[in-house]
């Protein structure tokens, strides 16, 4: 009877030990593991006066918790349920509730955020041209802060600035859809921007291989991010991007002139016309690749992730040129001869 007494003793603690750790892991994984693994950001509106349960439901509308009661039982047993604050946040699926309660505690919710779209190809001179018409940081020369200021400022912040060769950071702001306080700092902006590059575009260059003529044994990260702008600027047609690339590449390896459009456009800045003419081609500038040899100082545009990876990984052919057609789609020729028949009949 004794011996009995003691298996079902036994048994009751292993029960329990089993049911407490398994609150204990239930526990974690509600407010200790995010949504998601990707960084997506969302923006939320919580309304002055509204109660734990409220932003919960709203909070999980936004799928960026798993679980209203989870919000709620974290606030009332930390008793923070009268710090929650109102106004606009905004909030990454990647951050756990934890981290997001104490961003709705500790950050000051602004009246409103203005969404800006920065498409892939855009130049600094482009991105002032939008700030400016979305009436967003007037007192600020957008340009000059990005090609004179910002590299200094946030070098120390992130490390691959360090590796920038030059002034300017033209390239490194990385295009996508970003939700800006229009009271707010233009370092603000910068920052977030720098922050995606650092998150999408350098694990593909770092964890990309070196494979026998690859670009990487060959050019910096550096130079490979200014033949992606360069790329994205002139890709119109998607699955051309590593054929462009190639043809690049293959005029470097073959020490002739790049003669890329998009760069003569970039050297007459404020001064272009929707139109490359002749008289343009002889415009004196580092960036005119008609003129210079070799890639430009730095990037023209800020590229897309797609432009990185055909810069990285040029598709293996022997074109050296190519002439644009009405349609944004290129013919590729090997041989000047035929680029000359080309040019003229723009048929092979």
């Amino acid at each position: 009877m004794k011996h009995r007494y003691k298996t079902n003793y036994l048994k009751y603690i292993i029960v329990g030990i089993l049911f407490l750790f398994t609150c204990l892991m239930i526990t974690f994984y509600q407010f200790c593991i995010p949504v998601s693994t990707k960084s997506d950001k969302v923006v939320i509106k919580i309304e002055k006066g509204s109660i734990p349960k409220q932003i919960a439901k709203t909070l999980k509308r936004k799928k960026i918790i798993r679980s209203e009661f989870s919000f709620i039982l974290y606030t009332k047993l930390n008793k923070i349920s009268n710090q929650l604050r109102a106004g606009y946040f905004l909030l990454n699926k990647n951050d756990n509730l934890i981290v997001i309660i104490e961003k709705l505690i500790n950050e000051n919710g602004v009246a409103k955020l203005e969404r800006v779209t920065i498409p892939e190809g855009f130049s600094v001179l482009q991105i002032e041209q939008l700030l400016k018409k979305k009436q967003l940081f007037k007192n600020i020369n957008f340009s000059n802060y990005i090609h004179n200021i910002a590299k200094d400022k946030f070098m120390n912040e992130f490390e691959f600035l360090k590796g920038v060769p030059v002034k300017t950071i033209e390239g490194y702001l990385f295009p996508d859809t970003y939700f800006v306080d229009p009271n707010g700092k233009i370092e603000d902006l910068v920052r977030v921007m720098l922050n995606q590059f650092e998150k999408v575009m350098l694990p593909i260059y770092k964890n990309s291989k070196r494979y026998k003529n690859s670009p990487k044994t060959r050019f910096s990260f550096h130079q490979i991010l200014t033949m992606a702008s360069i790329i994205e600027k002139e890709a119109q047609i998607a699955s051309e991007r590593e054929i462009i690339s190639a043809v690049y590449y293959n005029r470097l390896k073959r020490k002739k002139r790049l003669e890329a459009d998009p760069t003569v456009i970039y050297a007459l800045g404020k001064g272009y016309k929707k139109k490359v003419y002749y008289k343009d081609l002889k415009v004196k500038s580092p960036y005119n690749t008609y003129r210079n040899f070799g890639l430009p100082p730095s990037p023209i545009a800020s590229p897309g992730l797609a432009s990185l990876k055909a810069s990285l990984f040029p598709a293996k052919v022997n074109y050296l040129f190519f002439v644009a057609n009405s349609d944004g789609s290129h013919f590729f020729t090997k041989t000047y001869k035929d680029h000359l028949r080309v040019q003229k009949t723009k048929v092979y």
